[in-house]
């Protein structure tokens, strides 16, 4: 193609072109606009103020000749004097006239009228005069004279409307000169332009379409389509070229995010399997390990972990071509965290990179079992090495950037898998070993506590003889806090066995009306020695939980005895159910002492008591909320609390009715305590 079907030749020429075709209209109309406008000023600044100036003489000249009439009828001086200012109104005018036609308009016409109108005047004063010496006035005398004034006038203003006219017709013609220059001009750049327009649609926009379709084509998931580079100008031909290297740039870049997204599926999927159980059916370390060498296509991945100056495989596969044991078996700890104490990562493509990169006895190890191609990660956790992940092909592997990245993020992710299987192990002795001490302890101090319970019975019976009032009294107090004392340790056990999960029986579907009924009817006769009334509301529908019934009771009874205890005289208790179709709640409600604000964000924490209850001495362990909100929580339920200070308090404990999709949920988080 020649240069001048470049775009930059294509677009002068059409712009150019253009440019000569308003440049010569824009002048055009711009010398007509300034003709006519000249025409149309000079019109509007001088022939019409001509016109109407001649129209003030005519005015003026006839309201003279109305006071010169009736000063002669009435020979009263007013009009005379009116005259007079008409008369000086006319001459001012001729003057104005004069002066703005500056000779060129009407001047001959102008000088008759003035010449009449003074004929006029003169005749005028001389009736006047005859009237001034007693005579009688003749109207008639003047008016011949006053007829040529209003022919002279029409005259004048037949000559200024003339020139007028002839102004007018002179621009109406420029107007329409300039029109058909203004339409030549415009089918003469229309001809050129159309001309230059088939070339721009030629060499850019057909080409420009084709290749936008093109590039929509390949936006819309068309990834092969390719533009044309066989048409249009230079420039769109060159576009077109570099559209096609990129598109086989971004083809190349797209193979590699899919593969750097399968890779990172492949991972996801591989930290799944690493944070399961070793009990569990749906994946094991063995599986993620198999799941790694089939998607890198390599014969054998191992996860090694080192404990003390051992090393165990946690996790391993290796392909039927890769016939021998874990390569890093035989080799010592010590000499393993030599090796590797400076090496984030080993990657060897082939076996001479291999014996290049690795230490001497793992090339050696890789060369006696026939690897080719060998990825060693170790996994370290907070600066130690606690495992080794090793992957390993029986031919040369290209490792690439994406697959790098995988195996770190594996090796990353396996490192904390096994320190957290190490921490969790720790924490699962430690937890055991809390539990066996609780256990041991509180079944030790039983054993004396019921001993110095059985004593206090004997004396206070006065089997070792009669009791002084302040005696009687000591033993009181001691006998109350043995028995807060044994009430703290079977609270003590009964936490301990639900944290350990020992403390469970075979839960059943039961109608909690039936457990809130007999709650109610085993703390009726507190609440009636304490003098507060309990009512007890269930309803007439059945709303049926599946529960451990004894741990269910006894959180429902810790309520209502929390309720009857902080509730002083004449006040009252209220335990009722309400439900929807996926929930049970129990409510109590108290007209009791109430709770700070402060005091209750800490109500679930153990042995915790609220500042009021502590200042009455009101008695308690600090862990009756505590053992309701823990038994709620193995149910998949919850606790929630709202209470004023000298209002009461109302605890609501939340269970999944039975059948419902809550009810095999896992438990839920700990209790919330609202204001």
């Amino acid at each position: 193609m020649s240069p001048q079907h470049t775009v930059a030749r294509v677009l002068e020429r059409l712009v150019l072109l253009l440019s000569c075709v308003i440049l010569a209209i824009s002048a055009l109309s711009a010398g007509a606009v300034v003709y006519i406008r000249h025409e149309v000023t000079t019109t509007a600044t001088r022939f019409t103020p001509l016109i109407d100036g001649s129209s003030r003489m005519r005015v003026a000249i006839t309201d003279a000749q109305s006071e010169y009439r009736g000063y002669l009828l009435t020979k009263d001086r007013m009009y005379l004097e009116r005259y007079r200012a008409d008369r000086e109104e006319f001459r001012r005018e001729t003057a104005e006239f004069r002066e703005l036609a500056g000779g060129q308009v009407g001047a001959e016409a102008m000088d008759e009228l003035v010449d009449a109108g003074d004929r006029w005047f003169a005749a005028v004063d001389v009736q006047v005069t005859r009237v001034a010496d007693g005579r009688e006035g003749d109207i008639s005398s003047t008016a011949a004279t006053f007829d040529r004034v209003e022919v002279a006038h029409d005259d004048l203003v037949e000559e200024v409307s003339a020139a007028r006219e002839g102004r007018r017709d002179r621009y109406r013609a420029a107007m329409s000169i300039s029109l058909v220059a203004i339409i030549l001009a415009s089918l003469v750049a229309l001809s050129a332009t159309l001309r230059q327009s088939w070339k721009v649609r030629r060499y850019l926009i057909s080409p420009l379409r084709s290749l936008y379709s093109t590039v929509v084509n390949h936006e819309a998931g068309a990834v092969a389509a390719r533009a044309d580079t066989t048409r249009g100008a230079q420039e769109v031909r060159a576009v077109a070229t570099a559209f096609n290297s990129l598109a086989e740039v971004n083809d190349s870049m797209r193979r590699e995010r899919e593969r750097q997204l399968d890779l990172y599926r492949l991972t996801s999927r591989v930290v799944g399997q690493l944070s399961r159980r070793d009990d569990e059916a749906d994946g094991t370390w063995d599986d993620a390990c198999r799941e790694l060498s089939a998607r890198l296509g390599v014969d054998a991945t191992t996860i090694y972990e080192i404990e003390g100056d051992e090393i165990v495989t946690a996790g391993s596969y290796r392909s039927p071509s890769a016939d021998f044991t874990p390569l890093l078996v035989d080799i010592s700890v010590p000499s393993l965290r030599e090796m590797l104490a400076d090496v984030p990562a080993l990657f060897g493509h082939t076996p001479d990179e291999i014996f290049a990169l690795f230490p001497d006895r793992l090339a050696g190890t890789a060369d006696l079992h026939g690897v080719r191609a060998w990825a060693l990660h170790p996994l370290v956790v907070s600066g130690e090495v606690v495992g080794i992940l090793s992957i390993a092909a029986m031919r040369e592997h290209h490792w690439e950037a994406s697959e790098e990245q995988a195996i770190r993020r594996v090796a990353e992710y396996a490192g904390h898998a096994l320190a957290e299987r190490r921490v969790v192990a720790e924490l699962s002795a430690l937890d055991a070993q809390k539990s066996d001490f609780v256990a041991t302890t509180s079944h030790e101090l039983r054993t004396p506590l019921t001993s110095i319970a059985g004593y206090l019975e004997l004396i206070e019976d006065g089997d070792f003889g009669p009791l002084q009032p302040r005696q009687a009294h000591a033993l009181e107090v001691i006998s109350r806090n043995v028995s807060r004392l044994r009430l703290l340790i079977d609270e003590l056990l009964l936490l301990n066995r639900l944290d350990s999960g020992a403390a469970g029986a075979e839960r059943r579907v039961l109608d909690m009306r039936l457990l809130v009924t007999s709650v109610g009817e085993s703390m009726k006769p507190v609440a009636d020695a304490a003098g507060v009334e309990l009512v007890v509301s269930t309803g007439t529908h059945s709303q049926p939980v599946e529960v451990e019934r004894d741990q269910v009771e006894r959180a429902i009874g810790n309520l209502t005895s929390n309720g009857v205890k902080f509730t002083p005289r004449g006040g009252r208790v209220e335990l009722r159910i309400e439900a929807d179709d996926a929930w049970v709640r129990v409510i109590c409600r108290d007209t009791g002492m109430g709770i700070p604000d402060e005091d209750q964000a800490h109500l679930f924490q153990r042995f915790y008591r609220a500042s009021n209850a502590r200042e009455q001495q009101v008695q308690g362990t600090g862990l009756g909320l505590v053992i309701v909100e823990t038994i709620a929580r193995m149910h998949g339920g919850g606790v929630e609390l709202a209470s004023s200070v000298g209002v009461g308090t109302t605890v609501t404990v939340t269970l999944p009715r039975a059948g419902s999709a809550h009810a095999s949920a896992e438990p839920a988080s700990p209790g919330t305590a609202t204001a």
